[in-house]
């Protein structure tokens, strides 16, 4: 009986937990099995649009039943940036008049041909600066002759909601100033409670053959939150977000000057890919030249991310897996995606292939389109049961997938730097450059000559993090961003042997006394890159003391003395040789510059609203807006001109 019963009872353990396998097996394919259900009703007609608007509502109503959610909360914020570009040139050289520079710079942009809008422009002779509801059009160049010969007062109507701002940001093309209005609330406590109030995007196209005295000639106006826009030669990419609340479905307006044009169903196309959320986004295109307007409509989820290309626009969004939202989950396989929606803008708008990936992006360097390939950084995250417990941790993970033009995955690499994230990318022709972080700063040197078949070719460890990579020629990137959260770190890389990456320079701005940071950390537009003078220019917040007499009397004795706390608000310039160098730097905001204007002996802690520098010739101009926020408010903003040479200061203008 023993000896029976010595192999009924392995014989159950090998059964019971084949039994377990195959169920679970079940269970994790039950998602894909889904997923595939809805391809299937979409067969053959993958790019559909509606009929009506209760075809929108049941769709919408069907996928929330199946999911089993209710609404989002309104007005995640979202960003919308644009992609990668392969030439890191900032500066133009071109053939024109001898009263118009030949060398000056622009928008530092990642795709060549594709421009970005901004607060401050140039096109060699002005400079154009867009402030709250003002933009200043500035005569700069000769520098000597440099003042501002006219004004734009954008007046908005804040009657009907004080909470509002709008961000303004600027295009220049020939002739035309393009003003692109965002609106935006202070804050997520501005919106009032089960109130969704409609936002509206504005833009302005300004002819400005005469720069002092622009012509406001053309007004479009588009129903729905500004995600982001892009500009190739004479035409402007918008895309804008209108969310869908309850049960109600409100296509968007656009307005041509007076005339109203409406979004029909028909306008709107939708695919099997759901989501937690849904949004109406238009992407609307503009010819400011023949004042012509082309439009599409898509239902998604709240959209995260945008690449642009010459040909394609790359709309992305982030699929929240509800698993999240259960008790019993297998996330390894019920995961989180980004969805992939390529639009082919060569001629009007067609929505030609969409895809998935697991994970999320960072933000617009994660992706890039080469060689007739899209590709795309994200992390995951997983669950794991830690070690001799029961406990289930989240795990992020990195990823690297190559797609082709109807966004299918030929090729991918998994699992790279297991529990730390991506902080930066940077993808340059066949190679991607990868930053992830937990403790230290991984840079990974990634090949995808092989589209199938991508590799970690070498990678470097060292303290810190970067959060963006500036590509200056094929063997050298330089990296912002930060060692000990207190500083900036600016680092060199030496990537010309890929198998080993080194840090051959690096410069740290900052300590735990004088605090620093730059709005490149977050921002890739504050940087300028001068490749013909291999010139380099940040700007900073730096924070700082100083021992001042508590008491001077008349004679001029000292009584007492105290610690006053300031900022300073500075530009520096950087040279680039055998290894980094500070030049010098740009002063707008100092003591001195402080005590001028606040004459109480109290701490000044300066917020700066907008930092930008350019070139023109040989003319460096620095651009703060800046201001104390305690007290009685004080505002500094000022143009510096020096001479980028000898960093000699010409002149300066105060707003």
């Amino acid at each position: 009986m023993k000896q029976i019963f010595s192999y009924i009872l392995p014989a159950l353990l090998i059964g019971i937990y084949l039994t377990g396998i195959v169920i679970l097996n079940l269970q994790t394919q039950k998602v894909e099995v889904e997923e595939q259900i809805n391809k299937e009703k979409f067969k053959g007609e993958l790019f559909r649009t509606f009929n009506s608007i209760e075809e929108i509502k049941s769709f919408i109503t069907n996928y929330r039943t199946q999911l089993r959610i209710h609404d989002v909360l309104p007005f995640v914020e979202s960003t919308l940036d644009f992609a990668s570009r392969q030439d890191h040139f900032t500066g133009y050289l071109l053939s024109q008049s001898d009263s118009t520079p030949s060398y000056y710079s622009r928008t530092n942009i990642q795709v060549e041909g594709v421009d970005e809008p901004d607060a401050v422009k140039t096109d060699g002779k002005y400079i154009y600066i867009s402030y709250k509801e003002r933009i200043l059009i500035i005569k700069a160049y000769p520098a000597a002759e440099a003042k501002i010969i006219s004004e734009i007062k954008l007046n908005f109507d804040k009657k009907s909601n004080s909470s509002l701002y709008y961000q303004t940001l600027l295009y220049v093309y020939q002739d035309k100033l393009i003003v692109i209005l965002s609106p935006q609330y202070m804050s997520m406590l501005d919106i009032p409670p089960h109130e969704y109030p409609t936002l509206y995007t504005i833009i302005l196209i300004y002819d400005i053959k005469e720069r002092s005295n622009p012509n406001l000639e053309w007004n479009v106006t588009i129903e729905g939150k500004y995600v982001a826009s892009r500009m190739i030669k004479e035409n402007v990419y918008i895309v804008t977000g209108n969310s869908i609340y309850g049960n109600e479905v409100k296509l968007p307006v656009i307005f041509n000057d007076n005339n109203e044009i409406k979004v029909e169903p028909n306008d709107v196309y939708y695919t099997p890919y759901i989501d937690t959320a849904f949004q109406i986004s238009l992407l609307v295109h503009l010819n400011v030249i023949n004042k012509m307007i082309k439009y599409k409509g898509f239902l998604l989820g709240t959209t995260n991310t945008v690449y642009v290309s010459l040909n394609n626009i790359y709309i992305t969004q982030y699929e929240f897996s509800s698993f999240w939202l259960r008790e019993n989950i297998n996330p390894n396989k019920e995961r989180d995606y980004t969805i992939i929606h390529r639009l082919n803008i060569e001629d009007g708008i067609k929505y030609e292939a969409v895809g998935k990936v697991p994970g999320f992006v960072l933000n617009q360097f994660s992706m890039d389109e080469y060689d007739g390939y899209f590709r795309i950084a994200t992390t995951s995250l997983i669950v794991e049961t830690k070690l001799f417990s029961s406990r289930e941790i989240v795990i992020p993970i990195n990823n690297v997938y190559i797609l082709n033009m109807n966004l299918e995955i030929v090729g991918k690499i998994e699992g790279i730097e297991k529990g730390e994230r991506i902080y930066a990318a940077r993808f340059v022709k066949d190679k991607c450059y990868l930053v992830t972080f937990r403790v230290m700063d991984p840079l990974s040197v990634i090949d995808l000559s092989n589209v199938r078949k991508p590799k970690i070719l070498g990678y470097l460890k060292i303290p810190g993090f970067s959060t963006y990579l500036h590509p200056i020629n094929e063997t050298h990137i330089i990296g912002i961003g930060q060692e000990n959260w207190v500083n900036v770190k600016i680092s060199l890389f030496d990537v010309s042997n890929f198998n080993n990456p080194k840090e051959v320079s690096k410069i740290v701005i900052g300590n735990y006394s004088n605090i620093a940071s730059s709005e490149v950390l977050r921002n890739h537009k504050a940087f300028l890159y001068d490749s013909k003078r291999k010139l380099f220019i940040l700007p900073f917040l730096i924070s700082d003391s100083k021992i001042v007499p508590t008491f001077v009397s008349p004679s001029g004795v000292a009584y007492g003395y105290e610690q006053i706390f300031y900022d300073r608000v500075i530009f520096l310039v950087f040279e680039i040789r055998d290894k980094l160098y500070i030049k010098g730097e740009i002063v707008h905001v100092d003591f001195e510059e402080i005590t001028k204007k606040i004459t109480e002996r109290r701490h000044v802690y300066i917020v700066p609203e907008l930092m930008r520098s350019l070139f023109i010739e040989d003319f460096l101009y620095t651009i703060s807006f800046s201001y104390n926020f305690l007290y009685t408010v004080t505002f500094f903003n000022k143009l510096k001109i020096n001479n980028i040479y000898t960093l000699e200061e010409i002149k300066e203008i105060e707003f």
